[in-house]
């Protein structure tokens, strides 16, 4: 049976094939807000951007994020300001508040890519780009994150669907109108998190500049001009920098952060060349070999000139924006799997138009086919062993994996000669129900790794008997820990060496927090102008929080 057949056959039963697919995509995307939305922070990253957004929302100085009342020019400030308008608006600090801008943005790309996918071949088409998205596992781990990136995906996502539009529209008003919504997106995800915003969707317009012919190339200098437009806000938060802090704060943002990220690796993440190369397979799994098929897909129907115009568009800029990130991403010196974010949009349009091709193939004809069949027998075995092994772990839920297994061993019997009809959303409602039976191991493996819970609840209740708090040698995520758990600033020092003198006094009851593998000595000097209360420590990732209360002698 054809894919034409298999859709007037599912049309015939009263469910249209588009319609059908919206109903796995509401469920698997309500099930998943609700069970991600109020997950307390983790490490290394979320304590850190939610104290920053919290200490936004208390000062109301918004283009100047601060950690601890310190500036903290890492990435601009849209995002904490995004976040600090969500508590300012609820009246709320909770940590569902302060995902509430990572959700917009979530949803906002699952659009996006549909929009997009529209042009590989209708309604169905565009919601089936939607679920392959909404089920990577990248999307899934990080889309709800209290991180800057969920908002990039949105804007680049957004620009690269303007300008697609830009480059389709025939009315002179159509295209200043999709230029205009390019630049909108371009300054916004810029003023997420700077410059390097722009690799993405540079990266996505060379796929049409390179097939685009003599178009193309007229199109150039609007493309540049988008691009000068969408540094303004940079421009402005750069002003703001100098008033505050000097040319040493605008340098430290635009420089060190901005281009030292990506030269030299200077805070951190440095990984070698073929690091992306080693994790892009996870990134995109469920959909690795039906987006890696996507790259021949692309690639014939990106240089066939009788091709039809709007999916040859779709797929130049899906080619650009996935090959080219990730060759540009390479280059760089720091290296995350998070990076990768932003790009996957693109990765799931080629799995999309691979999708396509793979339901209307009859048996193993062509690469798509050969990698929609053995994706079915790889889900097929990771969920039946999924079943027999996580229930020796403790999680009996685990046990329901047989039936999404059941699920995929069907689906691959019956397509072995020809897809069968609502087979694309039997299949994505099997990913759902794997996805519901592997959550609450996957979140107890992070929560294990990362959770702040245990040292967030002792500095609240150590800091709640003392008059004033000291943080000697703490790292960026302790202090941030620190910062959530009291709620208020506090004295940074280097070392136990000032405390007591003029420049550190002590209170009449004093809190002093440390970080590391052993407590910290508390000298003589100091245990003769205070007595030691109490001690208490807690586990904070793979190290601990050390605290000590002080009484100072009368």
């Amino acid at each position: 049976m054809s894919a034409d057949k298999s859709e007037r056959h599912a049309a015939f039963l009263g469910v249209p094939p588009w319609l059908a697919l919206l109903l796995v995509l509401v469920i698997f995307e309500t099930g998943w807000i609700g069970f991600a939305i109020g997950q307390p922070p983790l490490l290394p990253d979320e304590p850190r951007e939610a104290a920053i957004a919290l200490e936004m929302a208390q000062s109301g100085v918004w283009t100047m994020p601060t950690l601890n009342g310190h500036p903290f020019v890492e990435k601009p400030p849209l995002p904490y300001a995004a976040a600090a308008l969500a508590c300012g608006l609820t009246g709320s600090e909770a940590t569902g508040t302060l995902r509430l801008p990572q959700l917009v943005a979530s949803l906002a790309a699952l659009a996006a890519v549909f929009a997009l996918g529209r042009r590989l071949g209708g309604a169905a088409a565009g919601i089936t780009c939607a679920l392959l998205l909404a089920t990577t596992v990248e999307f899934f781990r990080s889309s709800l994150r209290l991180a800057v990136d969920p908002e990039l995906l949105a804007w680049t996502s957004g620009a690269a669907l303007a300008t697609v539009e830009w480059w389709l529209a025939e009315r002179p008003s159509a295209r200043a109108g999709f230029w205009a919504a390019t630049c909108a997106c371009l300054a916004l995800a810029v003023a997420t998190k700077g410059p390097v915003a722009l690799v993405y969707h540079g990266c996505a317009a060379l796929g049409l500049f390179v097939f685009g012919g003599r178009q193309g190339i007229g199109r150039l200098p609007l493309l540049f001009a988008a691009y000068l437009v969408s540094l303004f806000p940079l421009g402005a938060w750069a002003l703001a920098l100098y008033a505050h802090g000097g040319w040493d704060l605008v340098s430290e943002a635009l420089l060190r952060n901005s281009w030292g990220r990506f030269a030299r690796a200077e805070l951190g993440h440095k990984a070698p060349l073929w690091f992306y190369l080693k994790v892009l397979p996870v990134v995109l799994a469920p959909w690795t070999l039906l987006a890696l098929a996507g790259l021949g897909t692309a690639w014939r129907a990106a240089r066939e000139a009788d091709t039809d115009r709007g999916r040859a568009t779709v797929l130049r800029t899906a080619l650009g924006w996935a090959a080219g990130s990730l060759l540009v991403l390479s280059l760089s010196a720091a290296k995350r799997e998070l990076y990768l974010l932003p790009a996957l949009p693109a990765w799931t349009l080629l799995a999309g138009a691979a999708f396509i091709d793979a339901a209307r193939a009859p048996r193993l004809e062509g690469l798509p086919r050969f990698a929609l069949l053995t994706t079915l027998a790889a889900l097929a075995g990771a969920t039946v062993a999924g079943s027999f092994l996580l229930p020796r772990q403790g999680h009996a839920e685990a046990a329901l994996l047989v039936l999404p297994a059941l699920l995929f061993g069907g689906l691959l019997a019956g397509a072995w000669r020809s897809w069968p009809a609502l087979g694309s959303a039997a299949l994505f409602a099997g990913v759902a129900l794997a996805a519901g039976g592997a959550a609450p191991w996957l979140m107890e493996r992070d929560s294990a790794r990362g959770s702040i819970d245990a040292a967030r609840s002792a500095l609240t209740q150590a800091a709640s008997r003392t008059d004033r708090v000291y943080g000697v040698g703490l790292r960026e995520r302790e202090v941030a820990v620190l910062s959530l758990a009291l709620r208020r600033t506090f004295t940074e020092l280097a070392d136990l060496e000032p405390l007591g003198g003029p420049d550190a006094p002590l209170a009449q009851r004093t809190l002093v927090v440390s970080g590391g593998s052993a407590p910290p000595v508390l000298g003589p000097r100091l245990l003769e102008r205070a007595s030691l209360e109490g001690t208490g420590s807690a586990p904070l990732g793979a190290q601990r929080l050390y605290f000590s209360t002080l009484v100072k002698r009368e």
